[in-house]
């Protein structure tokens, strides 16, 4: 399977004009709010810039702190996307957290995620949904 370009949409993402924390305060809470036994995982002291929602013991959605987009879990995806409705978030549906589906230009990823380097252990040819939020989270 040849990887999805996800720079496109993090771009995207960070330029959404009214996105900022209180928005992804907003947008997180209402995240856990939907599916029943939704919480927060997100240490906002740490400076962490993704928020997780974790329903029944699984992640079931990741949130980014620095632009509006999200990746949903697929068993979750129905009722997480219609939260997302509401607000002008890019996301990519995952069925499997750990499965390398997802690719980004390097330089891209420098410079969305505000940090001067990315482990080169990271391989933007070829990463999970699991992967982008260690390399950045």
């Amino acid at each position: 399977m040849t990887p999805i370009d996800i720079t496109k949409k993090l771009e995207l993402a960070q330029e959404a004009g009214n996105w900022n924390k209180g928005v992804f305060h907003d947008v997180l809470d209402k995240l856990a709010g939907a599916p029943a036994g939704g919480s927060i995982d997100w240490d906002y002291e740490a400076g962490e810039e993704w928020g997780r929602i974790l329903v029944g013991g699984e992640v079931g959605a990741l949130l980014w702190l620095r632009g509006a987009f999200a990746f949903l879990g697929l068993s979750h995806a129905d009722v997480l996307s219609r939260v997302l409705q509401e607000y002008p978030v890019q996301f990519e549906v995952v069925d499997d957290w750990d499965e390398a589906r997802y690719r980004i230009d390097r330089l891209s990823l420098l410079r969305l995620s505000g940090r001067g380097q990315v482990s080169e252990a990271f391989d933007t040819a070829g990463f999970s949904a699991n992967d982008l939020w260690w390399a950045t989270v």
